[in-house]
Formats: C-alpha cells, structure tokens, sequence
C-alpha cells in the first residue's frame, strides 16, 4: 500500500493516473528511442520524466492485487478505494496512451501529455490485463505480428525494427554497448509480451491462439544454442 502511495505522490504529479519513469536505469531496460522522448541526452544517465505504459501498468496490476487482498481480509472500504483507483489508471491508460490513429499504446510527456512518436515492446503490456480490450486488437495485428515491426525471427525485439534507432547488434549511436534496448530481444520482456499476447488469445480474440503458442515456441528455441 505504501509503495502504491509513493507512485501517486511522487510519479504522479499531474495527477492523471499515470506513473512516471524517473530515469532509463530503474526500468532495466536502457538506451532506447523511449528515453530521448523525455529528453534528448536521456541517454547519459541523467534524470527524466517520462510517463510509461510499463510503469503504468505495473502500478495497476498492483492496485488490483491491493483491491483483491482488502477483499479477502474483509476491507470493503479499502476494497472500494484500491478499486476506484484502478478503474482510473485503467481509463487513464485508454485515453491518453492509446492512439487510435496508430493503434499503439504509447509513452506520454508530463509536459504537454502528447504520446511519444516511437513505440517500443512495452506499448503490449496493457494486454497483461483488462486495460486492453476487444477495441485495442489492432495492435496485435498490426504491430505484434507484423514482420516490419516486431515479429522478427526470434521475436520480439525490445524496439521495433524500424525505430530510428534500431540495432539488432548491440549498438547504440554507433557504439557497441553491454545492455542495450535498441533492438535485441531480452528474456524479461518476451516474458511479458508472450503472457500478454496468451491472454489476448484466451480473453479477447481465440484467432490469436496460434501465434501465441508460436511466439513461446521461438521464446523457447531462442534460449537454446
């Protein structure tokens, strides 16, 4: 409950149910296009703010399970707040970070509340959850499975293909970096985007059911020499 205050307090000054990223190390997940959305020399470690889907999610996902375990332990009152509270970040989530025009979910400035103009794998988090629904498919299909975008051989690449910034080597401006984000694929967030394109399949859309058995097949096969 406490950590659940904190990111309304302290990432959330605008209060519009969306939770900052402070800076591109706490995500694990550094030297992406994301970051230099935020600022520019985002990429020299200095502090930022810029509102994340991920972030965003997590911190509903949280408020959900605070919601469930008041429930449990017969808290109606702090049962109807944690849920109050998620239902916002969830609107929050379709309104300001979902572009229709693109169908994306995107990264949002504090500053002026525009989406970002690049996407990254995390634009699929929202799929985790009921944030996504039937309305949202588009970006499985159009995104998520499209080669020119994210269904690399061994998907799916942190950033998509044609990002900008896009290196599947390990480079970042030119320069072999240990941990880049530009365009390798990382366990964690195939992790992720697998779980969320499986209950996709499972909730929303039964047609995506052979792709989801087919992205944690790769997943598999990637891990193995």
């Amino acid at each position: 409950s406490r950590y659940a205050d904190y990111f309304e307090r302290d990432r959330d000054r605008e209060d519009w149910h969306l939770y900052d990223i402070a800076d591109q190390g706490e995500t694990g997940q550094e030297y992406m296009s994301r970051y230099l959305f935020a600022d520019p020399c985002a990429d020299d470690w200095r502090k930022i703010r810029l509102k994340g889907v991920d972030a965003t999610v997590y911190v509903y996902l949280l408020q959900r399970a605070l919601a469930e375990m008041a429930a449990l332990l017969g808290k109606q009152e702090e049962e109807v707040v944690w849920n109050r509270k998620a239902d916002a970040t969830r609107e929050a989530v379709r309104s300001r970070m979902w572009d229709p025009e693109r169908g994306f979910f995107f990264d949002v400035d504090p500053r002026t509340g525009s989406r970002s103009p690049v996407a990254a794998a995390v634009g699929f988090y929202p799929y985790l959850c009921d944030i996504a629904d039937e309305n949202h498919l588009v970006a499985l299909r159009d995104h998520l499975l499209n080669p020119e975008r994210f269904w690399t051989p061994y998907p799916v690449p942190a950033s998509p293909v044609d990002d900008p910034c896009f290196s599947a080597e390990g480079e970042w401006k030119g320069r072999r970096m240990s941990c880049p984000w530009n365009g390798r694929v990382w366990p964690m967030t195939n992790s992720h985007v697998a779980a969320a394109l499986a209950r996709a399949a499972r909730c929303l859309d039964p047609a995506l059911r052979p792709w989801a058995a087919e992205l944690i097949c790769r997943f598999v096969r990637l891990l193995f020499h």
